[in-house]
């Protein structure tokens, strides 16, 4: 049986006119302070606003899914990694949106097309601690990090957009 082991949590401010990172922080169970806290944020190149596709990431809650190695070829748009977002409120498909992720590539200040950008560094450090998480699954028979299993244990993300950050 699947269990939250942690949980991200990405604020960044709607009203900034030039993209600023927030703060990525993960939180495992059990733990009152933050594990580790990252740069990274949701402002699309079609923003600001999340309703359209391109625009800033959706608000809610998703599960961290998927983890895709990147080719050569796109790794100046994505970094090493490419991890999918699995919306949990239908915030992203509610609106007609999908293939939100968090990556890298390219430079921190670059809006994304609705995804989360983190810079390579803190992208290396979540892959790890995702692999973690889905190590410590008991009975688990080892699996590629590169597949979503509904059994496995996860990290949960949510995205805040919040004034004055």
């Amino acid at each position: 049986m699947a269990t939250m082991c942690g949980h991200l949590v990405l604020a960044c401010n709607p009203d900034s006119a030039v993209v600023r990172p927030g703060k990525l922080k993960l939180f495992m169970v059990g733990e009152s302070e933050p594990r580790w806290t990252i740069l990274a944020h949701g402002y699309g190149a079609n923003g600001p606003g999340w309703g359209w596709t391109g625009g800033d990431t959706p608000p809610g809650r998703y599960r961290l899914g998927v983890v895709y190695t990147i080719s050569f070829e796109e790794h100046l748009v994505f970094g090493d990694y490419c991890i999918d977002l699995i919306d949990l409120e239908n915030q992203e498909t509610g609106i007609g949106r999908a293939g939100i992720s968090i990556h890298a590539g390219r430079t921190l200040y670059t809006p994304t097309f609705g995804c989360v950008r983190v810079a390579e560094e803190g992208l290396a450090r979540l892959v790890k601690s995702l692999r973690w998480v889905r190590k410590s699954t008991p009975n688990r028979p080892v699996r590629p990090l590169d597949g979503y299993y509904p059994d496995d244990n996860y990290l949960d993300f949510t995205m805040i957009w919040m004034k004055g950050i």
